[in-house]
């Protein structure tokens, strides 16, 4: 009986798809200038990577106290994700603090890794900082 299941469990353990680590694969920090309308701002974008297929993308603010000289506290301001949903579409989900979420559908062959490297991370360096 006890080898029984063991026999299960071991097959079970064959079977199961390994557990993916999360990886931080991209980190940049940007400084929004300080001008009489804002204080400043530091802004880091982090890409977590799942899989090949499956990206992550946070956007961690920071305002600047011109009172203290430091950053205040973060808070996210800004995420995305890219997921890779047919052998020819990526979705694209964005959420923003203050405008709330966007879904966007991308027609392309390229997994998410390669379509963030090749086109998203360039519109993130442009519309977000």
């Amino acid at each position: 009986m006890i080898f029984v299941v063991l026999f299960i469990v071991f097959l079970g353990l064959q079977v199961a798809e390994p557990v993916a680590a999360v990886k931080v694969v991209d980190k940049f920090t940007r400084y929004a200038p300080i001008n009489s309308q804002d204080s400043g701002a530091k802004k880091v974008f982090t890409l977590y990577q799942y899989n090949k297929n499956y990206l992550k993308i946070k956007e961690v603010m920071r305002r600047w106290n011109p009172k203290t000289k430091k950053y205040g506290h973060p808070f996210v301001k800004w995420s995305a994700v890219i997921k890779k949903v047919s052998k020819t579409k990526l979705k694209i989900s964005e959420w923003e603090a203050c405008s709330g979420s966007y879904k966007e559908y991308i027609k392309t062959h390229l997994t998410a890794a390669r379509y963030y490297w090749r086109v998203y991370r360039a519109y993130i360096l442009k519309y977000y900082i």
